[in-house]
Protein backbone atom coordinates (compact mmCIF):
# COMPACT_ATOMS: atom_id res chain seq x y z
CA UNK A 1 0.00 0.00 0.00
CA UNK A 2 1.31 3.31 -0.91
CA UNK A 3 0.93 4.99 2.31
CA UNK A 4 2.23 1.96 4.55
CA UNK A 5 5.43 4.81 4.19
CA UNK A 6 3.67 7.28 5.82
CA UNK A 7 2.75 5.25 8.53
CA UNK A 8 5.89 3.80 9.14
CA UNK A 9 7.18 7.61 9.39
CA UNK A 10 4.50 8.46 12.08
CA UNK A 11 4.76 4.78 13.89
CA UNK A 12 8.17 6.62 15.09
CA UNK A 13 5.89 9.27 17.31
CA UNK A 14 4.63 6.23 19.91
CA UNK A 15 1.37 5.97 19.20
CA UNK A 16 -0.86 4.21 17.14
CA UNK A 17 -1.06 4.39 13.49
CA UNK A 18 -3.81 3.85 10.93
CA UNK A 19 -4.23 5.04 7.69
CA UNK A 20 -7.69 5.74 5.64
CA UNK A 21 -7.48 6.47 2.37
CA UNK A 22 -9.48 8.42 0.41
CA UNK A 23 -9.51 7.90 -3.35
CA UNK A 24 -11.07 8.67 -6.64
CA UNK A 25 -11.36 12.14 -5.16
CA UNK A 26 -11.89 16.22 -6.47
CA UNK A 27 -8.65 17.21 -7.49
CA UNK A 28 -9.29 21.04 -8.10
CA UNK A 29 -13.01 23.05 -8.20
CA UNK A 30 -12.85 23.83 -11.82
CA UNK A 31 -11.17 21.06 -13.86
CA UNK A 32 -11.36 24.08 -17.29
CA UNK A 33 -8.52 26.11 -15.30
CA UNK A 34 -6.27 22.53 -15.62
CA UNK A 35 -5.02 20.48 -18.46
CA UNK A 36 -6.67 17.48 -16.64
CA UNK A 37 -7.86 15.46 -19.83
CA UNK A 38 -7.03 12.32 -18.09
CA UNK A 39 -9.79 12.93 -15.12
CA UNK A 40 -13.33 12.83 -16.02
CA UNK A 41 -14.74 16.02 -14.53
CA UNK A 42 -18.76 15.05 -14.07
CA UNK A 43 -17.41 11.30 -12.41
CA UNK A 44 -15.10 13.20 -9.63
CA UNK A 45 -18.07 15.55 -8.75
CA UNK A 46 -20.97 12.40 -8.67
CA UNK A 47 -17.87 10.33 -6.25
CA UNK A 48 -17.07 13.32 -4.58
CA UNK A 49 -21.29 13.43 -3.84
CA UNK A 50 -21.54 10.11 -2.99
CA UNK A 51 -18.44 8.73 -1.31
CA UNK A 52 -16.75 11.84 0.06
CA UNK A 53 -19.66 12.25 3.29
CA UNK A 54 -19.08 8.27 3.95
CA UNK A 55 -15.31 9.00 4.00
CA UNK A 56 -15.32 11.95 6.13
CA UNK A 57 -17.42 10.22 8.30
CA UNK A 58 -15.00 7.08 8.90
CA UNK A 59 -12.24 9.78 9.04
CA UNK A 60 -13.99 11.62 12.12
CA UNK A 61 -14.45 7.98 13.86
CA UNK A 62 -11.10 7.02 13.12
CA UNK A 63 -9.52 10.33 15.32
CA UNK A 64 -12.41 10.02 17.89
CA UNK A 65 -11.18 6.92 18.55
CA UNK A 66 -7.10 7.41 17.98
CA UNK A 67 -7.71 10.56 20.22
CA UNK A 68 -9.02 8.11 23.17
CA UNK A 69 -6.74 5.64 23.13
CA UNK A 70 -9.16 2.84 21.98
Amino acid sequence: MMCSGYAQSFASLNGKVEVYACCDTLQVTDYSKYNMASFNEEHKKAMRAKQFPHDLEKAFQMGARLATGN
